[in-house]
């Protein structure tokens, strides 16, 4: 397998897993899914969709409360 045939598997893998209902990523699969967007927005209408989507989102602050709520979530 060489790198592109690597990252067209990988790609096609988060597409798979953005499609289970209520899954929650887990902090690696979202880096990953970051990378996978960073890569193929330029080639892949949904990847390009979903990183304006993440863009156009406004921040979150990392406070204590929020933590607490993205463990309960």
């Amino acid at each position: 397998m060489n790198d592109k045939e690597l990252a067209d598997a990988i790609h096609m893998e988060i597409h798979a897993v953005r499609r289970i209902p209520n899954y929650k990523a887990s902090i690696m699969e979202r880096n990953v899914s970051r990378l996978v967007l960073e890569r193929f927005s330029e080639e892949c209408k949904e990847c390009k969709e979903i990183q304006e989507k993440i863009k156009s989102q406004p921040e979150q602050k990392k406070g204590f409360f929020n933590k607490i709520k993205e463990v309960i979530d």
